[in-house]
């Protein structure tokens, strides 16, 4: 295959670019996240009552959508690499009941540094990912279609309870099955035990996150169109969004349980309901994100790889910054207010009493130690991603089951069902049965006569988003976005393939994972001219879901005759 010709990636690789615009995206939305927590500290008000505090809180509503559609779009990801429903389906409720008991413990202590569990239990953003993580074991065995639809449905339909009475909700959230319902959709606190007030709070119910998530999934489907398409699709769904949000917010006509109106100031414009999350909230957050993918897909700067970092360690992150927030915050109170410091050690985020006089931080502390946080965090989230991208697989700390749900850069070609498969094989060279070997000299064959004949649908269910190539010539690394886009070239220049033969093909086994060493023959023909070339190949193959993926391959032709 004479790829190197007319290859010219300018990317990594296919994956590559799209976790670099997913990863991106999710560190932009982490280093958000800080500048929230660290204003719960603060004593700074949400949401008001000056535009800077106004925005303070504004700007970081784009973390909870970014984050659980995003985290859908990994479980995607993932599933397409794993050929095992059943592992996949476990994969899912194991990690999902993780990151509610991190949620649970660990967070629970991290927010508020007290151990009064009787009186406050906090029901977050982790436990509802966790619970959507859940149910997406059951939803990612559905078709995509099937996804995106329920997804949408979801996120554009729940804000119909706004046509139910005051009188209606309030019978429905004390009825014997109230708690069910708070916990899916309307939030609140549960009594838990044999007190009356509530302490088991819940902010972020299941409905309408689950059906952002399953939204995420299919997109992962978006980010698998070649780049023109992807970035086209990009484009429409988030700008789309954006102006559906404009429209329903000026017309007030329906998506969320707050109207506009020009009386209420442009402020209010953007000040929709977060608890549960309106359909203008999700399309205010979720536009402008997805229209962004094409543009941080292409970033290259210093900046870019600082976020690059935090985005493939993200429950890493999290689960550091809370309590290095908190224990900031600590200091600066000893020094600053240190009769306040006992408020530190309230009910966070959600349930502390009044902030003391004198306590509230400026934005210009806030704003300063944000920064300072996130440069602290930067050296063990660097560390530990290059720790993962070392082992491949994360498998330390307590919450490393949960790891590969939010992190798409701990996915790799040979996923942990792959490699699972392989350890029970011992690893070890294995013979073909005849049936693989047929099978899969068929599957080589159908790449180089998809690649010369332009059929880009059919080269592309037969590589991988991973395929990584080593062509002659070149002192880049061909990629499936650049190996598609040569097959289009070659077909669009008139050449044709009109022989092609491999004299001898040797095999390497190893579990799922088979290694050939070609020579082959070929003769094209272009302008009325037949060339006819020979050469050396070494070609990777990985069976995935009943069928041969070519991975990557590496090409020595040996001369080419007129």
């Amino acid at each position: 295959m004479t790829h190197a010709a007319t290859s010219a990636p300018s990317s990594t690789s296919r994956v590559s670019s799209r976790v670099a615009s997913v990863d991106i995206l999710r560190g932009a939305v982490m280093v958000l996240m800080a500048i929230d927590h660290v204003r719960v500290y603060a004593g700074v008000p949400a949401g008001g009552p000056t535009p800077a505090i106004f925005f303070t809180r504004w700007v970081t509503h784009f973390c909870a959508p970014v984050f659980v559609f995003l985290a859908g779009t990994s479980i995607f990801l993932h599933a397409e690499r794993s050929s095992d429903r059943a592992e996949m389906t476990r994969w899912l409720l194991v990690r999902g009941a993780t990151l509610v008991l991190l949620e649970l413990t660990y967070l629970r202590l991290a927010w508020t540094f007290n151990v009064n569990v009787s009186e406050y239990m906090l029901a977050g953003v982790i436990w509802m990912l966790g619970w959507c993580m859940i149910l997406m074991a059951f939803l990612a065995r559905l078709p995509i279609a099937a996804n995106a639809a329920i997804g949408v449905a979801i996120i554009a339909l729940h804000n119909l309870t706004g046509f139910m009475s005051r009188g209606t909700i309030q019978a429905i959230q004390q009825s014997r099955v109230g708690w069910l319902w708070k916990l899916f959709y309307f939030g609140g606190g549960i009594s838990i035990g044999s007190g009356e007030n509530p302490n088991f709070l819940i902010l972020y119910s299941i409905v309408p996150w689950i059906g952002v998530m399953a939204a995420g999934y299919a997109f992962g489907a978006v980010l698998r169109l070649e780049p023109r398409e992807r970035n086209r699709a990009c484009l429409r769904i988030g700008l789309g969004a954006i102006l559906l949000f404009v429209v329903l917010r000026a017309t007030a006509v329906y998506g969320d349980p707050r109207p506009w109106s020009r009386s209420n100031g442009w402020l209010m414009f953007l000040n929709t309901q977060k608890y549960p999350a309106s359909l203008l909230f999700l399309l205010m957050t979720l536009g402008p994100a997805i229209a962004l993918v094409p543009i941080v897909g292409s970033a290259r700067s210093r900046v870019a790889g600082w976020l690059t970092v935090f985005g493939r360690v993200p429950l890493f992150y999290y689960l550091l910054h809370i309590p290095l927030i908190h224990l900031v915050a600590l200091a600066i109170s000893l020094v600053r207010t240190p009769a306040a410091t006992g408020w530190l050690f309230a009910n966070h985020p959600l349930a502390p009493p009044p902030v003391p006089d004198g306590y509230q931080w400026s934005l210009g502390l806030l704003y300063l130690v944000t920064a300072a946080v996130v440069v602290a965090l930067y050296f063990p989230c660097r560390w530990y991603a290059d720790l993962k991208a070392r082992r491949k697989e994360t498998i330390d700390m307590p919450a490393r089951l949960v790891f590969q749900i939010l992190s798409i850069a701990t996915i790799v070609a040979l996923g942990p069902t792959v490699l699972a498969q392989e350890r029970d094989n011992g690893s070890s060279l294995r013979q073909l049965a005849a049936a693989e070997r047929t099978s899969l000299l068929e599957a080589r064959e159908a790449v180089w006569r998809a690649w010369f004949a332009g059929d880009v649908d059919a080269l592309g269910r037969l590589v991988p988003p991973e395929l990584i190539t080593i062509e002659p010539g070149s002192s880049r690394f061909g990629t499936r976005d650049s190996t598609l886009a040569a097959s289009r070239e070659f077909a669009k220049s008139g050449g044709t393939l009109t022989r092609l033969a491999f004299p001898r093909t040797e095999f390497q086994a190893y579990g799922s994972v088979v290694i050939l060493y070609t020579t082959y023959e070929m003769d094209i023909a272009s302008g009325g001219k037949t060339t006819s070339e020979r050469g050396t190949a070494t070609e990777v193959f990985v069976r995935q879901n009943g069928r041969w993926l070519n991975t990557g391959w590496q090409l020595a032709p040996a001369g080419r005759q007129p």
